[in-house]
């Protein structure tokens, strides 16, 4: 970027950002002396984007809010993968492994790893020929990730070969979704299990499609697993807490300008074979923001039983506003409520029931890492009834209504 671009981009902010304030011009005259001062007196090539990227995030940081967030042009990158719930890449779970510096392998469903042959455990020492140790895991990760139809080299260690291979893959558009889901029958009860791992673009589509499936069938329990799940968009919880319960108050919002609204379910969207279904959702403390407005709205209408550990805590609503650097800025412009008007911010929501549960992660791939990495790519779901506390109690609970 260049000095003048900078400026142009600069002003633009200024006009926004310090219009307001009493002395705007001594705020605007400090930077743009700080800048005057590095193109003239540094020694070197100042690197403008990386200082525009610095000034923003600078000012946001500024605020002292844990949810207002500025992100540069390649955070906005992942961002935009999150709610579009694809990326491009090889479609494999990595673990990176600190003591050999390799990345551990397990290969999803249909994917070009799977396509190409890797297999669950297999460990990446080179990639386009330079090694994992070299690269570190981060930027290793980011090597591989990269546009559709291009090809990466992955040299691959394989505990039944003598010597490495490698591997030419070709990369494409990973499709994720955001709704899983499995029937099963336990204590000759019938459940229907869904797990929700984010509100995204689609995942209101993905689930009316998922209960579909089911609107013939009866059921003993509906678990609804809301664990790990970090939230996303509002108006998509909105929709899904629609299909699950009726005639109920889902949040209160207030704005920074003194506005209020009540979101309210939607009825025409509500699927009736959950009728007098009992319900559980299980919980953790990566439970956060869109997957809290569902939670809470669950607990204080009495709509199910809420299990698992106290919630993240995170109220704030975030509006966008875009730069054209291509930065962003998550800025929060309200709080939501739940129907009973609690504040849960940096609070988060306690469960009805507590129970303790955090699946032990090593560097290798266990067998639950395994099948979930395999069926990312699907709506089928791993259920670990061997180790999953959380679970399990839910199932027991839900047996004994």
């Amino acid at each position: 970027m260049k000095l003048k671009k900078f400026l142009l981009i600069f002003i633009l902010i200024s006009a926004i950002f310090f219009s307001n304030y009493p002395n705007n011009e001594q705020y605007k005259k400090s930077v743009l002396n700080m800048i005057n001062i590095i193109n003239n007196k540094y020694y070197g090539t100042p690197n403008y984007s990386k200082i525009l990227d610095s000034l923003l995030n600078g000012m946001i940081e500024g605020l002292g809010d844990k949810f207002a967030w500025y992100l540069d042009p390649e955070k906005v990158k992942k961002d935009n993968e999150y709610y579009s719930s694809q990326y491009a890449g090889i479609g494999a779970m990595i673990k990176y492994n600190k003591e050999e510096k390799v990345l551990v392998v397990a290969p999803m469903l249909y994917s070009p790893a799977e396509k190409s042959g890797l297999k669950v455990g297999d460990k990446i020492i080179s990639l386009d020929g330079s090694t994992v140790s070299e690269l570190g895991w981060k930027q290793a990760e980011k090597k591989i990730l990269g546009k559709p139809n291009t090809y990466i080299t992955l040299k691959i260690k394989r505990n039944t070969w003598k010597n490495p291979k490698a591997f030419k893959i070709k990369r494409s558009l990973i499709k994720v979704p955001t709704v899983k889901y499995k029937t099963f029958e336990k204590n000759s009860k019938k459940f229907l299990y869904i797990k929700l791992t984010k509100f995204a673009n689609n995942s209101a589509i993905e689930m009316q499609k998922a209960l579909e499936k089911f609107k013939d069938k009866k059921f003993d329990g509906f678990i609804l697993d809301l664990r790990g799940n970090l939230g996303g968009l509002v108006r998509i919880s909105i929709d899904i807490a629609s299909m699950l319960m009726k005639n109920k108050v889902i949040t209160h919002i207030k704005y920074s300008n003194g506005y209020n609204e009540t979101k309210r379910t939607i009825s025409e969207k509500y699927f009736y074979f959950l009728n007098n279904v009992p319900k559980i959702i299980l919980v953790n403390k990566n439970t956060a923001s869109s997957a809290e407005i569902l939670t809470g709205a669950f607990k204080d209408n009495n709509a199910a039983t809420i299990l698992g550990t106290k919630t993240y805590g995170k109220a704030a609503i975030q509006s966008t506003y875009k730069f054209k650097n291509g930065g962003e800025i998550k800025l929060p412009v309200g709080h939501y409520f739940t129907p009973k008007n609690y504040d849960i911010n940096l609070k988060g929501i306690i469960p009805d029931i507590i129970v303790d549960y955090e699946e032990k992660l090593t560097s290798k791939i266990s067998e639950a890492e395994k099948y979930r990495a395999l069926y990312c790519t699907t709506t089928n779901v791993f259920l670990d009834f061997k180790n999953d506390l959380q679970l399990n109690k839910a199932i027991e609970i839900l047996s004994e209504k």
